[in-house]
């Protein structure tokens, strides 16, 4: 599929808040951004943010589903990114569209904590954030939700759920998949099925939360 680089960035910047009444889910951006698997691209990749806006819509079947951002200040000047991209993030900081922290900590688990949004996340929180976060320890049902990888295409499980297997994961992938499309302005070919991006309908999905504030 083939996407001009800035329509790109700016559809995903519609989709950012840092307001947590109208936020849907919390991530941290620096895991997602180097989550290499999701796509098999560069070390690491702005794109890759709305590849995760994709599976979060279609996960709530909601096109409009917003993401709450939280970012390291380090990034912001991450040599991996193309100069394009350290611009881009730059803007979303300036203009509040993400929270920007001083270090790679627990502010994204602290947000899930405060006001019970779903964490995306890569992998199971550490043991010791047990001990702070009760809920984590009773079992996080579907306020974890776990970013999986299958052909390039990101979906996302709950992260105590039996389809976390592959094979369960593999049916949400081929459900998520849609035909290549190409914009007629487009210069950059883009490894994501931005359904979203392009303004096509979510797929319906087993798990279903409904937005507090659709786009």
């Amino acid at each position: 599929m083939r996407f001009q680089i800035s329509s790109v960035m700016d559809a995903i910047e519609q989709r950012l808040t840092t307001d947590l009444t109208g936020a849907q889910a919390v991530v941290d951006i620096g895991q997602v951004v180097r989550f290499v698997d999701l796509d098999g691209g560069r070390p690491v990749n702005l794109v890759r943010v709305g590849m995760v806006l994709d599976a979060l819509s279609r996960y709530l079947v909601d096109e409009g589903a917003l993401l709450y951002g939280v970012c390291a200040r380090e990034l912001l000047s991450e040599a991996a990114l193309t100069s394009k991209e350290r611009m881009v993030l730059g803007r979303w900081t300036d203009e509040g569209m993400i929270e920007v922290t001083p270090d790679d900590g627990e502010r994204a688990l602290e947000l899930a904590d405060l006001t019970g949004l779903p964490l995306i996340t890569l992998a199971d929180p550490p043991q010791e954030a047990a001990a702070r976060f009760g809920w984590l320890a009773d079992g996080a049902g579907v306020r974890v939700l776990r970013l999986v990888a299958r052909g390039g295409v990101a979906a996302l499980v709950p992260a105590d759920s039996v389809e976390t297997s592959e094979d369960a994961a593999q049916r949400v992938i081929a459900a998520a998949k849609v035909p290549s499309a190409e914009l007629t302005d487009g210069t950059a070919e883009l490894p994501l099925p931005a359904e979203v991006l392009t303004g096509r309908a979510a797929a319906r999905m087993s798990h279903t939360r409904v937005g507090r504030g659709r786009f």
